[in-house]
């Protein structure tokens, strides 16, 4: 390896023992050798540590931070300052790098002089699957514009749509974030969407690589679900932040409307995974009465919302009670009928609802 590696990989760990080895060996097994891996421990009760501390001894390209638990988004700046790539990775501990990932971002990356380079990537239950040719979960193809290197502004209305924001499905350019002073949010539970959307505002230009590269595990208890069911309002002070850094960049008007579709994604995908009541009826109320006002959702058709589900989440949370919403955790999936016909129910209003978006 180099005294300047290619890619520093962040890896934010906390707790995640019984997956860190998988995680750890899919970066051994990269195609591309010349990376760091730097690991920031966040206070981890288990063995995390350790088993890391293991892995360094055996491998130099790895290094061991700790710190006292200070949220993921606290350990992937450590990360950042500690790194000295050309190239920012992250991975989550729990996930999967494809072992072609770093080659062939890097290699976009040195070929279009992009800022950032997005792709594809999986979900999956259980134990690491053998992956399939064909599309992911998490680029939309259909948001992108022809070529596979363009400017923010060549998809405004969309921008913050083409692929989902966690930030593992991104390459970086280091010098864009350190240039540009991109930070993760501290203490939020989706810490990555402030830093994803505001790098994706700032870049030059964005490169496209139309790959499967990482897999995402979704974890069947301990994942952020509970967290959101204890402080739903922590969903707020996500957009807040993410507007409030857009606006001090200028940026906003050029992408208000992918903007507020960020919006309404991030409040739809928390309020369809609360599995408390309380916790549900409170955000519905809270986006109802105040949210929908304060973001601008609430005077545009259904057209102006470029997903399926934000259609649905915007009728859902504008004119339905809570306890009447098809999305209410008392519902989702009491019996195999109700919640079908409810959002049969739900997109047949939606048809019928007057007016498009702006």
């Amino acid at each position: 390896m180099s005294l300047m590696p290619r890619v520093s990989v962040v890896m934010p760990v906390y707790n995640a023992a019984p997956y860190l080895p998988e995680a750890l060996d899919s970066l051994l097994a990269q195609t591309l050798a010349d990376f760091e891996l730097v690991c920031v421990d966040d206070g981890s009760t288990d063995d995390s540590a350790a088993i890391i501390a293991e892995y360094a001894a055996r491998d130099s390209r790895i290094e061991l931070l700790r710190q006292a638990n200070a949220s993921a988004g606290a350990a992937r700046n450590a990360g950042i300052d500690r790194a000295s790539g050309d190239y920012l990775a992250f991975l989550d501990a729990d996930d999967v790098f494809l072992p072609s990932l770093l080659e062939h971002a890097v290699a976009r990356l040195d070929a279009t002089g992009a800022d950032v380079c997005v792709f594809d990537g999986r979900r999956f239950t259980g134990s690491v699957p053998a992956v399939e040719p064909g599309p992911g979960d998490y680029l939309r193809r259909r948001f992108l514009p022809e070529q596979e290197v363009f400017a923010p502004e060549d998809v405004a209305d969309r921008l913050f749509q083409i692929v989902t924001p966690a930030t593992w499905l991104k390459l970086y350019r280091r010098s864009f974030v350190v240039a540009e002073g991109l930070r993760f949010e501290v203490g939020a539970i989706t810490d990555d969407v402030a830093f994803t959307i505001e790098a994706l505002a700032a870049a030059s230009r964005i490169a496209v690589l139309d790959e499967v590269l990482v897999l995402y595990r979704v974890l069947q208890s301990g994942n952020q679900s509970s967290r959101w069911d204890s402080d739903p309002m922590n969903v707020v002070q996500t957009i807040r932040e993410l507007r409030r850094r857009l606006e001090a960049r200028g940026a906003l008007p050029r992408f208000e409307r992918s903007f507020r579709n960020q919006c309404l994604n991030v409040l739809s995908h928390v309020l369809r995974n609360l599995r408390t009541p309380a916790s549900y009826e409170f955000l519905h109320q809270l986006t109802h009465d105040e949210l929908l006002h304060e973001f601008g959702l609430a005077d545009h058709g259904p057209s102006y919302f470029v997903l399926p589900e934000l259609r649905e989440t915007l009728h859902a949370v504008r004119d339905l009670p809570a306890r009447q919403s098809p999305l209410h955790p008392a519902w989702r999936g009491r019996t195999p009928s109700f919640p079908r016909r409810a959002l049969r129910s739900l997109r047949r209003r939606l048809t019928r609802t007057r007016g498009g978006g702006r």
